[in-house]
């Protein structure tokens, strides 16, 4: 999978551990967790590698962290933006909004899942799925549409399915960039993803509405 993603030098303001991780993304990202090397992320993170067995003991540890952290981060975001007493408008903008910034940030992430869902039998997925679950996000987002259809505002729909394809939606793109991008001649990421957040949640109404 080609690398498209500008290396980040180190910030002095973080932490050792927080260079470590941020590093640690990117690595995993281009080389997965079998061909990631230590030394190189050591290297980014401007550490020796005994400051990295120091915080996370061997590389299986601290790619568990770099995925627990990242997700933990979105899902922490979108309980704070998501309130139960969103409207389904104002809520699914929150959420684009939130999902947009957070892989926009770390534009590394897309490409990590990726090779995560290429192994759906691994033990990671199972873990990420863990920590959606337990953040209450799933149901959180469930609870807002259906208020969307007791109110009368959204039809009759089936829930779990709408907002599968919500989803979907919001991070196909991320996914599929470097080919998106060639294939529908986006020269301009970034503003493409700016359109897009408003593009998608008024695609998505127009065709849960109630008529």
């Amino acid at each position: 999978m080609p690398d498209s993603t500008p290396r980040r030098y180190p910030d002095r303001n973080k932490t050792s551990r927080e260079k470590i991780t941020t590093a640690a993304l990117t690595e995993f990202a281009d080389k997965g967790l079998a061909g990631a090397r230590i030394d190189r992320i050591a290297t980014a993170a401007g550490v020796n590698k005994a400051m990295i067995y120091y915080h996370f003991s061997s590389k299986d540890n601290l790619y568990e962290q770099v995925v627990d952290e990242f997700v933990g981060d979105l899902m922490g975001r979108i309980s704070q933006a998501i309130s139960d007493k969103a409207t389904v408008e104002t809520g699914l903008m929150q959420l684009d909004e939130v999902y947009t910034e957070l892989v926009t940030e770390y534009p590394e992430f897309p490409r990590l899942l990726l090779r995560e869902l290429a192994d759906p039998g691994g033990r990671m997925i199972g873990r990420i799925s863990r920590i959606l679950v337990k953040s209450g996000n799933p149901a959180r987002m469930q609870r807002l549409l259906r208020r969307g259809v007791a109110g009368g505002r959204l039809r009759r729909i089936n829930v779990r399915q709408a907002l599968v394809s919500f989803l979907t939606m919001n991070i196909g793109y991320f996914l599929m960039a470097p080919l998106l991008d060639k294939v529908m001649d986006i020269k301009d990421r970034k503003r493409f993803v700016k359109e897009r957040k408003k593009a998608v949640v008024d695609l998505f109404l127009n065709g849960v509405r109630a008529r």
